[in-house]
């Protein structure tokens, strides 16, 4: 399957949505999909690679402190959102917004994509 659909699909159905990226464990970008064209691919990817390193850490300190499975990061910013959902592999999608992203409706978005993509994982 193209993985970058998905993420289209994402995008195009999360109000205040911007781009989403699917990600490795070491912050490469396997895809990615944003609504404001080439020049800001770098910049989507890079987001999503510093947002996944974050969450790798956050996922660390979770199990050193005993605190569960942490499988979602949220960061909301002065001028936009940041949502990480972790996958299977070490793997995770990453949706970035503008500051009034629908949080609501991004969590439900991300995690049925997230289980479409993690069938083909």
């Amino acid at each position: 399957m193209d993985l970058t659909q998905p993420l289209k699909e994402l995008v195009v159905n999360v109000s205040g949505a911007i781009g989403a990226v699917l990600i490795d464990n070491e912050g490469e970008a396997i895809t990615h999909f944003n609504i404001r064209g080439a020049d800001e691919n770098e910049r989507v990817r890079l987001i999503s690679a510093y947002h996944r390193i974050w969450l790798s850490d956050c996922q660390s300190l979770t199990q050193k402190m005993k605190l569960g499975a942490m499988d979602h990061l949220i960061q909301r910013y002065e001028t936009g959102t940041v949502i990480v959902k972790s996958l299977k592999g070490n793997h995770a999608l990453v949706l970035i917004g503008e500051k009034n992203l629908f949080l609501g409706q991004g969590l439900l978005r991300l995690n049925q994509i997230a289980e479409l993509i993690s069938e083909d994982l």
